[in-house]
């Protein structure tokens, strides 16, 4: 080799090697065992001892080494309801200094504060990274952040997108909140619209099956059948082959019913029923177990577990909506469950439940009203547990619909003189009576006057 062809070499190398050496400097620095003890405190519900002992840290830091324990201390303070120690310890880190968890918690802080302030723009801004690309325990939380900012930003498919993706993390009351606000934000959209996005929906995108129920509730066609990705898929292999009508019962299947408690009255009728229409197949049936619930939510999950572990491959019940929502409110069932009532959210993948509840009365009522553009309505009910149920239902869809519940009007059963109250209520277009028939009779009269 000559030599200036060996110089060129050589500096080639040394260029290489100072690129790689800058590279190397940019990327994520583990955290130290300090570091990670102190954040492992948030996880504990200490978020408060974990902001004292990060910055703490970082006074013993320097460089980007301090500028991390700084904001990770930030995003710790944040937890703790502190935002002004947060905005506080923000301002002493740039973004240029951070890395991979740290700056994701640097990024979700300043975001979170940013809608705090009211400046949805500038939040988006720091949440402009995928998801996909984000830590997991910050995943959530980052997604449930954007759909907060793209809603303030009017954008409510992108919002509705975001918190669907959410949605399979959630549990508890947090899930069903989430699941009422996806409805909402798609309420918003009219009927051509919710279409139309709903069918540019890739497959596999977690909001397609929440649009495809609004579709349905709208009574308008889907553009396509719902997801199954994604859907638990249970084992079936020891079922015998369908039988020519799709008949394939489970081999062993428990039905969870209040046998004892308050509701064991209501329970006995449908046990004579589910055993009447059992005894009168005359095809294979399955082996069947009934399972006390006590009535209690505890005594659902109880049996609901108790079923699992007796090797059931299918599970009916349980009845009382308390006891649904119990059993709902796991994200996964290792055993499909058709449940004998509605819960506050829907049901888990694989499962179902049904009912003749008055929710589903009032939400269609309202879709029936809005669909014929009706947009300020007066609600007359019943002031039994039916009609407010109703009343509520309707009001919150036909408020996600854009409509307007000018008056709600409770009625006992002995229906008196409430024309002062319709007179009140002013110029409406539309009605809904969730009352009873002689009820609905007797404020007829009454109606026509006002």
């Amino acid at each position: 080799m000559n030599k200036p062809a060996a110089r060129i070499s050589a500096l080639s190398l040394s260029l290489l090697l100072l690129a790689g050496c800058a590279t190397t400097s940019l990327t994520s620095a583990p955290e130290s065992p300090a570091q990670s003890q102190a954040l492992a405190l948030i996880d504990q519900g200490k978020p408060r001892d974990a902001a004292v002992q990060l910055e703490a840290l970082a006074n013993t830091l320097r460089g980007n080494a301090r500028g991390a324990a700084l904001a990770d201390a930030a995003f710790a303070w944040r937890e703790a309801g502190d935002n002004a120690r947060a905005r506080s310890l923000l301002a002493q880190v740039t973004a240029r200094q951070l890395s991979g968890a740290s700056l994701q918690r640097f990024q979700l802080t300043s975001a979170e504060l940013a809608l705090a302030d009211k400046q949805p723009a500038q939040a988006l801004a720091f949440l402009n990274e995928s998801s996909d690309t984000v830590s997991a325990p910050l995943r959530t939380r980052w997604q449930l952040a954007r759909a907060n900012a793209l809603q303030a930003t009017g954008d409510a498919m992108g919002a509705a997108t975001e918190r669907a993706r959410a949605h399979a993390a959630l549990t508890g009351q947090a899930r069903t909140d989430n699941q009422q606000a996806i409805a909402g934000l798609l309420g918003t959209l009219d009927d051509a619209t919710l279409r139309a996005r709903a069918a540019a929906l890739p497959a596999n995108e977690p909001l397609y099956n929440f649009a495809g129920r609004a579709l349905i509730a709208r009574g308008l066609p889907l553009p396509r059948p719902f997801d199954r990705d994604g859907v638990a898929q249970f084992d079936t292999s020891k079922r015998p082959p369908a039988m020519s009508d799709g008949y394939r019962p489970p081999v062993k299947m428990a039905v969870l019913l209040p046998l004892s408690g308050r509701l064991a009255t209501a329970a006995q009728p449908v046990r004579d029923g589910l055993l009447s229409g059992y005894y009168g197949e005359s095809r294979q049936r399955p082996d069947i177990q009934f399972i006390d619930t006590a009535g209690t939510p505890a005594g659902a999950v109880a049996a609901y577990d108790k079923a699992v572990v007796a090797g059931v491959d299918f599970i009916v019940g349980p009845l009382g909506r308390d006891e649904v929502d119990a059993v709902f409110g796991r994200t996964e069932l290792p055993v499909p469950v058709l449940a004998l009532n509605r819960g506050k959210s829907s049901p888990p993948a694989g499962s179902a439940g049904f009912s003749l509840a008055p929710e589903d009365d009032g939400i269609i009522a309202a879709e029936y009203l809005r669909s014929r553009e009706r947009s300020k309505v007066l609600v007359l009910h019943s002031n039994d547990d039916n009609g407010r149920r109703t009343a509520a239902a309707f009001r919150e869809r036909f408020t996600q619909r854009g409509g307007q519940v000018l008056a709600t009007v409770g009625v006992s059963d002995t229906v008196g003189d409430i024309g002062a109250q319709l007179r009140a209520a002013g110029a409406v277009d539309g009605v809904l009576l969730a009352v009873k028939a002689p009820q609905a009779r007797a404020l007829a009269p009454q109606l026509a006057l006002a």
